[in-house]
């Protein structure tokens, strides 16, 4: 694995020592070219449009550095699905770029095109929040809903250490995340455009948000609101967002291990400010009771309510409860759809549910109770003769 602290290279780094091979990506937004970097397999350099000013010079550094100061289990995260910077990458004295890790194969698949033959290509997020046919024509796997909330799931996560850290990366689209068909999981890019704290609002097509505008300073409330929304429509299958939010709320009542997840989704899309939306880590934890049977360590287990969906707070599971993925299959029989209960959104398959055995009585506790029943009786009996008696 290629990551942030397999970086085999100085914090500062002059272009004239790096050996460059192709290009993957050319003038994409502010970035010149990306290449792979010849002397060091696994690498990749992102050159931008113009050089660096003096206050991104400061913020590239802070961040190549943030790493270090991070938990362990946080640093993994980053190793594993994040293309965080390693380097800042000059030429003649100015910051032309940064290296950075480039995303494991895991993250690449064969999409099938329309002719008919296939090609190799890196899996973007953008061909999750589509629909079974579609996926079947690319000759992408048949994905379940707990497929989907799996990949959902580590996208969440990102977002939450992205919050923790102070970070914010308004850059969510359908573009800038890869996702594995085999991991499940989910790969973050373009980290190097984080800020540490607001920045002006970034706007992206279908990705605008209603509550901070162009111009304005945007901060961590503007992620939380386009990862709701990127959860939403990778679990429905559903893109506008005129319709989205219902797709969530019927799918939550169709599959009820993602009603925690549904209620944060219904909060953050429909608050009434941005101040209201809550923490990135509540959605990251929903996903993983969601997954796992039981919240992230120390992570609020509590959802908040929003329309439609009623309140759930998770139970903790047993000591020595398998936390494995079938436990999602251990719901109780999810209710018939009719017209009062929508089914699930074209596209998205929920688990089949298995009926849970009927308890068998205790019989050894109801004769032990029916013994000593009697034995209060034969005293009561007792006590009654002798007071009449006496």
């Amino acid at each position: 694995m290629t990551g942030w602290s397999e970086g085999p290279f100085a914090r500062v780094e002059r272009l004239t020592d790096l050996r460059l091979g192709k290009s993957i990506s050319e003038n994409n937004g502010q970035c010149r070219r990306v290449c792979v970097v010849d002397s060091h397999p696994g690498w990749l350099f992102k050159e931008y449009h113009s050089n660096a000013s003096d206050a991104d010079v400061l913020r590239l550094d802070k961040l190549t550095e943030r790493p270090v100061t991070l938990r362990p289990a946080d640093r993994e995260l980053v190793d594993r699905n994040m293309s965080w910077p390693v380097s800042r990458v000059t030429r003649d004295s100015h910051t032309v770029g940064v290296l950075m890790p480039a995303a494991p194969d895991t993250f690449t698949t064969n999409l099938r095109t329309v002719n008919g033959r296939t090609r190799n290509a890196q899996l973007p997020i953008d061909l999750l929040a589509i629909d079974d046919d579609r996926m079947n024509r690319l000759g992408l796997p048949h994905l379940s809903l707990i497929d989907r909330v799996t990949v959902c799931s580590s996208i969440a996560s990102v977002a939450a250490l992205f919050e923790r850290a102070g970070l914010v990366y308004l850059d969510w689209s359908y573009a800038n995340a890869f996702w594995s068909t085999s991991e499940l999981a989910a790969y973050v890019i373009d980290v190097d455009g984080c800020s540490f704290g607001p920045r002006l609002q970034m706007e992206t097509n279908d990705w605008a948000d209603p509550l901070v505008p162009r111009h304005s300073m945007a901060s961590n409330a503007v992620d939380r609101y386009r990862v709701a929304l990127l959860v939403a429509r990778c679990l429905t299958a559903e893109r506008d967002r005129g319709t989205v939010l219902a797709a969530v709320e019927n799918l939550a009542r169709c599959a009820p291990m993602i009603r925690g997840v549904a209620e944060h989704v219904v909060h953050v899309l429909t608050a009434s400010t941005a101040a209201a939306r809550p923490p990135l880590v509540e959605l990251a934890a929903a996903l993983t009771y969601a997954v796992t049977g039981a919240p992230e360590p120390g992570e609020p287990r509590t959802i908040r309510s929003g329309p439609g969906i009623k309140g759930w707070t998770p139970v903790k599971p047993r000591p020595g409860h398998p936390q494995t993925r079938p436990i999602l299959h251990q719901y109780p029989t999810a209710p018939t759809p009719s017209m009062s209960t929508p089914g699930p959104p074209p596209g998205v398959t929920v688990p089949t549910a298995v009926t849970l055995p009927t308890p068998t009585p205790d019989t050894g506790a109801a004769h032990t109770a029916a013994v000593l029943a009697g034995w209060l009786l034969l005293a009561g009996l007792l006590f009654l003769i002798f007071t009449v008696l006496a």
